[in-house]
């Protein structure tokens, strides 16, 4: 919904955001209550009348304050039950959130000039004039917990301050960039974080995309294991060595490196890039099947838009193994930065350069000549991780015309192609994306989709927010398909407490209200 204004400015909160931050201020300043007529009235007025004490300055301005407390409790009470009326695009219901904050306003700037002079008198009034009763140090405790009141709700405010989308010039740190970078996309539209976190809520409970079966028989699980490996090897010594982290594997490196020669029982031709002692492409060597693979050319040259790649020779499926690594260096994060598009299909132009550069070195060593001659009818597959994933995925679209082309993508960033450009990787390029990882999903085309899903389910809702973020939350920490929280009742007397206000048309009846959620869930 619309960003809240009030104060003559705009704000980074909706009018259906004060739900949950009015019901907490309400109870803690109940729990103050609490404390102070449960200590005074039942402790210390049994032990001392404060009567006798000089001084009954300090009496006055406690009772201020705790009128101050009750009137605020009742404005909280009030705009909680305002602010959850309405659906998230329904404002109107909820128009009268403003004026109850220009009422709050004043009680607060009376409420802390109370505090300076009950902090006064606590605190100097007592100790100048060495007047001492047995109220004092109740009466300092209770001002210090006002006080704590009075800087939360500072803190509120200052959290949820005035919204400037694009007034900020200084980008403190790279975190913020990603999160100015995601913002904009949600700049045409009026929404606040709340709710685009009630609509991604939705739409983690909404109905799944439709998927299709029809995919090349090569796309496989096993495949992709496997292949996997040779991504693997790629990386050299580093990776070797995180993976065997032990005195065999290291005694094992070092026995088999070779300095200015090559492994001739990986019947290698041509090595460029490794250090002297080869230890990268001994590691390369180990992490493969020796009896199955042939290491026939490998670069770890790694300049700008120069990427180490190596071509195997795989005799048990029959194919030639093009791996490129990923991101390992620092030039290699330049080449994921450079993010212009090419003409006609739009890719991502520091990965293009380093297809172009393998495809180049390729050519020049007549690779392919040589492994037509060892291998005839061999199947070319393309392999990398990372940056290497998205070199290989442009390197197919590259090779595709002239020879037959499988790729396997490994966790490929998410703005390697345009949408134009994806049905020609339909039958070349498996994509294999582990979990949650949202490097792959991270794509203008994936983040633009996703804002327009957002006001989608935002639009077709016609539940509050504070409902929303009820059951999100249940779904998240405590709800699931076999447990029996909704048996035991549990479920129920939480959200009961929440429903303080009832539902929307001002029935007194949260039965039917929970009943109703309940089918939902």
């Amino acid at each position: 919904m619309p960003s809240l204004i009030a104060f003559g400015r705009r704000w980074n909160i909706a009018s259906d955001d004060f739900v949950f931050p009015a019901i907490s201020e309400a109870f803690f300043r109940f729990i103050w209550y609490l404390f102070f007529l449960v200590l005074v009235t039942c402790i210390v007025v049994a032990l001392n009348n404060p009567l006798k004490c000089r001084s009954l300055d300090f009496i006055i301005s406690m009772l201020v304050l705790i009128s101050l407390n009750l009137l605020t409790i009742l404005l909280c009470i009030t705009i909680a039950r305002i602010s959850s009326r309405g659906a998230i695009l329904q404002p109107f219901s909820r128009r009268h959130i403003s004026t109850l904050l220009h009422i709050r306003l004043p009680v607060y700037i009376i409420e802390l000039l109370c505090t300076i002079y009950s902090t006064i008198i606590a605190f100097v009034f007592f100790l100048v004039s060495g007047e001492f009763c047995h109220l004092t140090l109740l009466f300092r405790l209770t001002v210090i917990l006002q006080w704590i009141l009075l800087f939360a709700v500072l803190f509120g405010v200052a959290v949820f301050s005035c919204l400037d989308r694009r007034g900020e010039q200084t980008i403190r740190s790279a975190l913020n960039d990603i999160s100015t970078m995601i913002a904009s996309f949600f700049d045409d539209v009026d929404l606040v974080p709340s709710d685009i976190l009630a609509g991604l809520i939705l739409l983690v409970h909404s109905s799944e995309l439709p998927t299709t079966d029809l995919i090349p028989e090569w796309m496989t699980i096993e495949n992709a294991k496997k292949t996997f490996n040779f991504a693997l090897a790629i990386y050299g010594w580093p990776t070797y060595m995180l993976g065997n982290c032990n005195c065999t594997a290291c005694l094992e490196l070092c026995r088999k490196s070779q300095c200015h020669k090559t492994n001739s029982r990986m019947n290698i031709t041509t090595v460029e890039g490794d250090n002297c002692c080869l230890c990268n492409l001994t590691a390369c060597s180990l992490m493969l099947d020796y009896s199955s693979c042939s290491i026939r050319y490998i670069s770890f040259r790694n300049h700008l838009y120069e990427v180490p790649f190596a071509v195997i020779a795989d005799f048990e499926s029959h194919s030639v193994v093009i791996t490129i690594r990923g991101s390992a260096s620092i030039t290699d994060l330049i080449t994921d930065l450079s993010l212009d598009d090419e003409p006609e299909i739009r890719v991502h132009t520091g990965m293009l350069r380093s297809a172009r550069y393998i495809l180049f070195a390729l050519r020049e060593q007549r690779i392919f000549e040589e492994m037509d001659e060892i291998m005839p009818g061999y199947i070319t597959v393309l392999c990398g991780h990372s940056l290497g994933a998205g070199v290989a995925t442009i390197l197919a679209l590259l090779l595709k015309n002239e020879r037959e082309v499988r790729c396997f993508a490994y966790s490929p960033p998410g703005c390697i192609i345009d949408e134009n450009g994806l049905a020609a990787t339909k039958n070349n390029v498996f994509s294999i994306v582990l979990g949650d990882d949202i490097i792959p999903r991270l794509s203008f085309q994936t983040l633009n989709d996703l804002k327009l899903r957002i006001i989608d389910s935002l639009i077709g809702c016609e539940n509050a927010k504070y409902k929303i973020l009820i059951k999100g939350c249940f779904r998240l920490f405590m709800y699931s398909s076999s447990s029996s929280w909704l048996n035991d009742g549990v479920y129920f007397y939480f959200l009961y407490f929440f429903l303080i206000f009832y539902n929307d048309n001002g029935s007194k009846e949260p039965a039917t209200w929970i009943s109703n959620l309940t089918k939902n869930l």
